[in-house]
């Protein structure tokens, strides 16, 4: 009886492993910033004319602050919060540069929520040059197979904004949980 226990428990600890949620899940666990490493990807080429900021010939640390009283060094705060780049850009000229734990300007990380501020961004450019009406449109209008998924009221605006409305939860604990799934 404990061989045919201990074969079903090991059954499905490698049928689960294997599966791709619950095998993902286990393996790589939480999202992290070498994740590039894991996935497919494909090389972007360099265009012919790439826009570069001008970076300002002083760039200067930003001032230390306080926390509970106490003065923290800027750039030690950054490091000691496992930051691997904090970059200020002000009227399209590099205010501050700065990498720390290791990495450099051509190192790869994943941007995380910063792509939501970058995408907000380029979806006010096509607006702006006409290659998209307005934030009201909806997703299906350029993605119309997502009509069929519930997205049919969705709009540019709700996605920019995150209430799309779409039943979503972040638990990272749950192998069986929505963020488990999409990663």
């Amino acid at each position: 009886m404990i061989k045919r226990v201990n074969w079903i428990i090991a059954s499905f600890v490698i049928i689960s492993l294997s599966a791709c949620t619950v095998g993902r899940f286990f393996v790589y666990n939480f999202a992290d910033i070498t994740d590039h490493k894991i996935f497919p990807s494909r090389t972007l080429t360099k265009s012919s004319q790439p826009f570069e900021f001008e970076k300002r010939a002083d760039l200067k640390k930003p001032k230390n602050f306080k926390i509970n009283g106490e003065e923290v060094d800027f750039d030690e705060y950054l490091e000691n919060n496992k930051t691997v780049a904090f970059l200020v850009i002000k009227n399209d000229t590099i205010q501050y540069e700065q990498y720390y734990n290791k990495y450099e300007e051509s190192s790869i990380v994943a941007s995380f929520s910063m792509a939501k501020s970058v995408t907000s961004m380029l979806i006010g450019f096509a607006i702006q040059d006409g290659l998209i009406d307005s934030e009201e449109d909806l997703v299906t209008k350029f993605v119309p197979e997502l009509k069929e998924q519930g997205f049919d009221k969705v709009s540019l605006k709700h996605l920019l904004q995150i209430t799309s409305g779409m039943e979503f939860n972040e638990s990272y604990v749950n192998p069986f949980g929505h963020a488990a799934k999409y990663y």
